[in-house]
């Protein structure tokens, strides 16, 4: 609402029995209510009488040219205004043109987002109380109701039970959402520490290894002291492709996949971009004609990483398990992953159904989801969302 390069008033109190200052620079919102606060504070502690209150305030607390100005050309009236009409007048003329109509839009869009609610609220609450006085105060009905549209998604599917959506006063139903906020966080680093830990994938009786499992075989690492190296960039991926590269130990000619990979993700604490001169370097290193296509072999090949079932109308027990190695090692999630362009046997299937956790852009995780095999069989893993690599 206001200029960065312009410096905002600082208001400066030393005690209730000396009056407050007002240092110069641009006057906002929540400074004009803090200064009010400690006005009324002085006034009530000195004892000033109505008549009074006005003279004491123009003459002893703005330290700004421009309203000293201000005053001067207007004491006469000023002085005999009420606390209360020389503040809003003050408002008038130092706030912002609109500054309330401003302020009450950008609260109607001031969500939640990935803040916890009771640090969002108490921020939206306290911009909310700035309006008060002005046309667009809002009771607490209409707060209750603003609230309630701005929250997580998820949050407001708790603020939809009876025992909460009960509560009257807003401070009771405030209180309540911070609780189930909190609740709904901790299930999910609960999940999360799980998910990471390594789960189990059961079909039809069989259980695959754990992911912490599929780590330790394929010797990734798993040192936590390492810094983790930026994600690639397009131009490096394209790079990798054509140079017989590796995703994740970022090595050329090395002749795997991410999949196969034993050396692990580099250190980012001193990572260097890869470039061209890099890939030719490794290929001198590793005694390969630079350009030169190595044949790279499927360790999946032979193995079952996933399972299919496929159900067909009015033959609910035919199943058949397929191998899905285009998508071993997706369980990466926080990686790039280059095995999709391994040569592989793909999904065949009426319909296919994927079980996993898929996270959303809340970071919760969603339900089973099932795909069409008409879809591209390759699926990939985005930060966020699980879907078919068009």
């Amino acid at each position: 609402m206001y200029a960065e390069n312009c410096p905002v008033a600082v208001l400066e109190t030393s005690s209730s029995k000396a009056p407050p200052t007002l240092k110069a620079g641009d006057v906002t919102p929540d400074i004009a209510r803090r200064f009010e606060y400690a006005c009324r504070n002085y006034i009530a502690d000195k004892g000033i009488k109505e008549e009074d209150q006005v003279r004491r305030i123009v003459n002893s607390c703005f330290h700004d040219n421009r309203i000293i100005h201000w005053i001067d050309g207007n004491r006469e009236r000023l002085e005999a205004l009420t606390f209360t009409a020389f503040m809003k007048e003050f408002r008038d003329e130092w706030l912002e043109h609109e500054w309330a109509r401003k302020l009450d839009s950008k609260l109607r869009v001031m969500r939640q987002k990935n803040r916890t609610f009771r640090e969002w609220f108490n921020d939206f609450y306290s911009q909310v109380l700035l309006l008060k006085g002005t046309s667009e105060e809002k009771s607490d009905d209409e707060i209750r109701r603003l609230v309630y549209s701005l929250m997580d998604e998820h949050l407001r599917s708790r603020a939809d039970l009876e025992r909460i959506r009960g509560l009257e006063s807003l401070k009771q139903w405030t209180n309540a959402l911070i609780t189930e906020d909190r609740a709904i966080r901790t299930d999910i680093a609960h999940m999360k520490r799980r998910f990471n830990e390594g789960h189990t994938v059961a079909n039809n009786g069989r259980t695959s290894r754990s992911t912490s499992n599929q780590v330790a075989n394929n010797g990734g690492t798993t040192d936590n002291t390492r810094t983790r190296p930026p994600q690639l960039t397009p131009d490096e991926k394209t790079l990798l492709d054509d140079h017989d590269g590796c995703y994740r130990c970022r090595e050329f000619y090395v002749g795997h996949r991410s999949s196969a990979c034993t050396s692990g993700y580099p250190d980012g604490t001193n990572y260097v971009p890869l470039s061209i001169a890099r890939a030719r370097s490794d290929a001198t290193k590793r005694n390969v004609k630079f350009g030169s296509k190595l044949r790279v072999k499927d360790v999946n090949k032979g193995k079952v990483v996933a399972a299919t079932t496929v159900v067909s109308d009015g033959e609910v027990d035919d199943v058949e398990e397929v191998t899905v190695s285009a998508i071993s090692g997706a369980v990466d999630y926080e990686s790039d992953s280059d095995v999709s362009r391994l040569s592989s046997d793909c999904v065949s299937a009426p319909s296919v159904a994927w079980k996993g956790l898929v996270w959303d852009n809340d970071s919760l995780p969603t339900k089973q989801a099932t795909y069409d095999s008409t879809l591209h069989p390759y699926y990939t893993h985005q930060p966020t969302l699980l879907k078919p690599r068009c």
